[in-house]
């Protein structure tokens, strides 16, 4: 150690302190005010779509009141009181209901206590003024968020989750699993765990390869607080693009034909149109009154069919968002939906437990919706979650613990594939080698020859378990 050089540096500083003690005094007190300065983007907003976004926000707005932009925090709800007045929390709705001491008022209802710390920020950020320190008050605050590496996947997985989303490496030798906050790829026959993937949202609800397998689009997020679209190198498993952060999950996507094009379907009523590999938003689709499960594309890319909570199917110009057709033979929601390949027939499964087989070119379109049911595949035990086609066969899963494969003409059952202990909430189907691969309610992951209906391989696809 030099000490005669630390000597003479520490006697510099202390003699320009000494002789500038005002302008030392003036840059600590300007440090220490930047310090102190609460950041509505950096230390409020995370609080707000983390603790309150999910009772008010675009789709559940109790009392009328939404935060999920600063423009509407700050419009009242019905009872009409301002939710956030500048420079005094005391007067301050919102303040109010998050720090009372009455468990049937203090926000969020139903929910554990906002920690101290919590309180303290939104507190402090309404006296200092309530500034808004981002682009565009009218920007959701999910995107306003700074963001940050997602947390760490459990070592060990401590009990079973829901598998909501898995696909077929176009090689056919992996199979890609989302898990919680990461993703898993597994060897297809031996059920053996080859990698992890991490920093993805908390749950992921679909899994799409482009066309050439070079990019794979990951969707989910937290339910009722964000949704995440994002788009991954599948050679190295390193993220390539973050198309999208959403106020809520990300049901499902679909790339187009020439893979140019992805629409994603969001919890939050929305179609989301992208240009691919830019990722520069093309346009928005708002055609359902509630969330849109599922999307995919007529075979020329023209039109998209799109599937909803609301207990209807519609046809979308693909390039206009404009109405084509609305099927409105459903009773009950509607989770799946895929376009036959001739581009005008539609199969829509639903929580009725069946599968509707719809045609908007027939007979039974009428310029308000279809008046009556189409052809309806029945035989179901539960629910219907998710569809696909392969050559010429309609495949599908549902809530009775099967997987089915139709014949795409004239619907008839051609077998049914079972084996697994609880309901199937994902499917994929490999057709170079006639290889299904169901993903369940508790966790598994089944893989069948689709030749011979044999169940190849059962496994928990949770990393410990």
């Amino acid at each position: 150690m030099d000490t005669p050089r630390i000597r003479v540096t520490l006697l510099l500083v202390l003699s320009l302190v000494i002789a500038t003690p005002n302008a030392f005094r003036t840059l600590f007190a300007e440090e220490a005010s930047q310090i102190s300065r609460i950041s509505f983007t950096r230390d409020v907003a995370p609080v707000l779509v983390e603790q309150c976004q999910a009772c008010h926000g675009v789709k559940t707005a109790e009392s009328s009141y939404r935060l999920d932009s600063y423009e509407h925090l700050r419009q009242p709800g019905d009872y009409e009181l301002a939710p956030v007045t500048p420079g005094s929390a005391d007067e301050s709705e919102l303040f109010r209901l998050i720090s009372s001491d009455d468990d049937d008022e203090r926000m969020p209802r139903g929910r554990p206590r906002l920690l101290a710390h919590q309180i303290a920020l939104v507190r402090e950020w309404i006296e200092q003024g309530a500034e808004f320190d981002g682009p565009d008050a009218a920007t959701p605050l999910v995107r306003l968020i700074p963001r940050r590496p997602h947390p760490e996947p459990p070592q060990t997985y401590p009990a079973a989750m829901p598998i909501t989303a898995l696909t077929f490496h176009p090689d056919g030798q992996s199979l890609i699993v989302g898990g919680y906050h990461e993703l898993t790829v597994w060897d297809t026959n031996t059920g053996d765990l080859l990698q992890r993937v991490g920093n993805i949202a908390q749950r992921t609800y679909v899994l799409e390869f482009n066309q050439d397998g070079s990019l794979l689009a990951v969707g989910g997020g937290s339910p009722g607080r964000m949704g995440e679209l994002k788009l991954i190198d599948p050679s190295n498993w390193a993220e390539v693009l973050l198309l999208e952060t959403t106020s809520d999950v990300v049901l499902d996507l679909a790339f187009d034909p020439s893979s140019r094009r992805l629409a994603a379907a969001g919890a939050d009523g929305k179609i989301r149109i992208y240009e691919i590999p830019s990722g520069k938003l093309l346009h928005t689709i708002g055609c359902h009154a509630d969330w849109v499960t599922a999307v995919d594309w007529s075979q020329d890319g023209t039109r998209l069919v799109s599937s909803s909570r609301d207990a209807t199917a519609k046809i979308s110009d693909a390039d206009t968002g404009r109405l084509l057709a609305n099927y409105t033979g459903h009773d009950k929601g509607v989770d799946s939906v895929v376009f036959h390949p001739d581009g005008n027939r539609v199969f829509s499964g639903a929580r009725e437990n069946n599968i509707h087989h719809w045609d908007m070119t027939g007979e039974l379109f009428t310029p308000t919706g279809f008046d009556k049911k189409g052809d309806v595949i029945s035989g179901f035990g539960g629910a219907v979650y998710q569809l696909r086609i392969a050559g010429e066969h309609l495949f599908s899963v549902s809530a009775d613990r099967s997987a089915r494969q139709h014949n795409l003409e004239d619907r008839e059952l051609v077998q049914v594939f079972s084996g697994l202990d609880s309901s199937l909430h994902s499917l994929d189907v490999h057709a170079a080698s006639m290889r299904l691969a169901a993903g369940s309610y508790h966790g598994h992951v089944g893989i069948w020859n689709v030749e011979e209906g044999k169940l190849l391989l059962d496994f928990a696809a949770l990393p410990g378990r």
